[in-house]
């Protein structure tokens, strides 16, 4: 999973860099934040990471489960082949 972070978080640097630089935004011409606003932004990004993590979760436990009425055969499939013993 530590390795999905990574990818994860290199897109993003990607991207967001990328998305700078064509509206020529660099680092010198930018405002400083406080330290007060940096830490509402770690919340938040602590906070959706939970998020997405808990939702990814979810997607796991619904692709792995299989439905039950997979596994048994349907009343069709018995009138169908009548010599099957129920």
């Amino acid at each position: 999973m530590s390795d999905m972070n990574e990818v994860t978080k290199g897109i993003g640097e990607l991207l967001i860099s990328d998305v700078l630089s064509k509206h020529g935004i660099r680092r010198e011409n930018t405002r400083q934040i406080s330290d007060e606003q940096k830490q509402k932004i770690r919340e938040l990004v602590k906070d959706l990471q939970a998020q997405v993590d808990e939702f990814m979760k979810q997607q796991a436990v619904k692709t792995t489960q299989v439905p039950k009425d997979l596994h048994a055969p349907s009343e069709a499939t018995d009138a169908a082949n009548p010599r099957r013993r129920r």
